[in-house]
């Protein structure tokens, strides 16, 4: 709905400036006097603001285009009244960084900050809120420009650094013709005096506090914030910003490189989360380079950890995922170093929901650093939750936490090698605590397989040799890599059980692989490993390439545990199968 411009509030306010004038034209237009603002205490332009509000709320149908053409009849010749319905007029005041060329979706979230901003006296703040690159200030630009005409005053400041935030709002006191250096207070009194309405966005806030201060006192006064931060309650209505529709996504990625395959442009969509910002990197990579989007899609499902920092956004020039999330980490680890250590922990983690109580009972198992701590601490443990959820690290609902693949991606860079060893280390030990060893015939222990396999597998593709080298000693190799073993052998055993041979075979020849590296050739757990291996190779119908394999476990155990041990016996059986 299309309320006044600021020219046609003050045309109006000049030629109908009082309720004599103003209210029969107000009612032959739809707007019965009970309807229409009172006059006691408002000026006549503060009186035709109210109108402006109540026509782009929709109180009276196509409001401003009869009420233009009403006042047309009467003057003629009014330059303002004689433009008619299409000619429009800006804010007096307007400080907005550009708007993106192509701006997709998100209709949904513009209508529900229309209608917070335009709920009147009741909620004068409201927040955009989400984690970083979702799009917020792109949001808050687009709302800007469609909705200038509500405002007389519209500024921009930008508040990540809050200690600069009193000199952009300096700057306004300029326009405004107040004295040089003015303080944010005396700005606010001038917006107040002038008793038009203003909107103030504070852009990537993250201290409530701050922008408290410049809470609106008066019925005009608007503030919109975006923020990576969901506390925001306390002040006014939050609107939760969240990653692009995939329609939208591909929207984007096509618009910006026609030639684009939309299928291709999908599966690129899917690789970086429909994040706003890494959409745009990827447009401005492929468009800079040349590169196919075809080829990105291929280096994102590869290596999606170095090509996170590939490409520029031109209006985010020097910020791109790679270090997105830096300031927000940097901030955790003066304040809640365990968030951070958890983070750690998620980011080597699949991107599925993490059940919460895998934390439970395993605090010994965190190592002895902050996290540890605040496992065995329940009040410790809901703020370190709390605050990656705060910052929009991380999402959760009563029994999971889950991080954003791309959030993960950024982590595990700047974590370093040796950091991502010791961390895949202590979670394969705290996984293989809380798994279920007894797998076959054991249907009761499968749903906690279930909910953790995804987590497991992708421990399992990241500790490779390499990775696992970077431990510190001989004795904590030795440990993580009899976890690796293990978790890789019960992998292998559940998927088996699920009639998923094939798929399981690979995890039992590395756990084979890894328990003689460790352990030597000669030892019981290479036995267990030979007869594992050789039942998937069975199950496959490959008996003749089991059958050495269950040989050598025979030979193994007998020579260990003597001819007469139980588990010759296991030997021997599993041997005649395969005969």
């Amino acid at each position: 709905m299309d309320g006044l411009s600021a020219r046609e509030v003050r045309a109006f306010a000049e030629m109908f400036g009082d309720s004599t004038s103003a209210g029969p034209l107000l009612a032959s237009v739809g707007l019965p006097r009970w309807s229409q603002p009172a006059w006691e205490g408002l000026t006549a332009e503060e009186f035709w603001w109210e109108v402006s509000r109540l026509f782009a709320a929709g109180k009276v149908r196509a409001g401003r285009s009869r009420l233009l053409a009403v006042a047309r009849e009467s003057f003629p010749a009014h330059a303002v009244f004689a433009g008619g319905v299409g000619v429009r007029s800006g804010p007096s005041v307007w400080d907005v960084p550009p708007r993106l060329s192509r701006f997709v979706g998100r209709e949904a979230e513009l209508a529900e900050l229309a209608e917070r901003l335009a709920a009147g006296p009741v909620v004068s703040v409201v927040a955009l809120a989400g984690m970083g690159g979702v799009g917020k200030t792109a949001l808050a630009v687009e709302y800007a420009y469609r909705h200038e005409d509500e405002f007389d005053v519209v500024w921009w400041v930008a508040a990540e650094q809050a200690e600069l935030v009193a000199g952009s709002l300096a700057e306004l006191g300029e326009v405004l013709e107040l004295p040089a250096g003015v303080e944010p207070a005396a700005v606010f009194a001038e917006l107040r005096r002038r008793g038009r309405p203003w909107l103030v966005v504070f852009d990537n806030a993250e201290d409530p506090a701050l922008v408290a201060r410049f809470r609106p006192s008066d019925r005009f006064g608007r503030v919109l914030v975006t923020s990576r931060r969901a506390d925001w309650g306390g002040l006014g209505r939050t609107v939760a910003v969240s990653t692009l529709a995939r329609s939208d996504s591909v929207a984007l990625l096509v618009g910006r490189l026609p030639v684009a395959d939309p299928r291709v442009a999908d599966r690129v969509a899917g690789l970086v989360g429909d994040l706003a910002l890494a959409l745009e990197q990827a447009a401005a990579f492929c468009a800079q380079t040349g590169t196919p989007l075809s080829e990105l899609a291929e280096l994102l499902a590869e290596r999606l950890d170095d090509v996170i920092a590939l490409g520029e956004v031109a209006d985010r020039a020097g910020e791109t995922v790679a270090t997105l999330w830096e300031l927000s980490t940097q901030r955790l680890v003066g304040t809640t170093p365990a968030a951070v250590e958890l983070l750690e922990v998620l980011a080597l983690c699949a991107s599925d929901p993490v059940p919460l109580d895998l934390f439970d009972g395993h605090a010994a198992l965190w190592g002895a650093g902050p996290l540890a701590e605040a496992a065995g601490d329940r009040v410790a443990w809901i703020q370190a939750v709390g605050a990656l959820v705060g910052y929009s690290l991380a999402s959760r609902d009563a029994s999971a936490i889950w991080v954003h693949r791309l959030v993960q991606a950024a982590t595990r860079r700047w974590m370093g090698t040796q950091r991502r060893a010791q961390v895949l280390a202590m979670l394969a030990g705290v996984l293989r605590a809380d798994l279920p060893g007894d797998i076959r015939r054991s249907p009761q222990d499968w749903p906690r397989w279930r909910e953790l396999l995804a987590h497991v597998s992708a421990v399992l593709a990241r500790a490779d040799d390499p990775v696992m080298a970077e431990l510190a000693g001989e004795s904590d190799l030795r440990a993580a890599a009899g976890d690796v073993s293990w978790l890789c052998d019960r992998t292998a055993t559940f998927l088996q059980e699920h009639a998923q041979p094939a798929e399981a075979l690979p995890l039992f020849e590395r756990a084979l692989a890894v328990t003689e590296a460790v352990y030597g050739p000669d030892h019981p757990d290479v036995s267990t490993r030979l007869n594992n291996l050789a039942m998937a190779l069975q199950d496959l119908g490959r008996a003749g390439e089991a059958l050495p394999l269950l040989q050598r476990a025979l030979a193994i155990d007998e020579a260990v545990s003597g001819p007469d041990h139980p588990d010759v016996s296991t030997d021997l059986n599993n041997l005649a199968l395969a005969l």
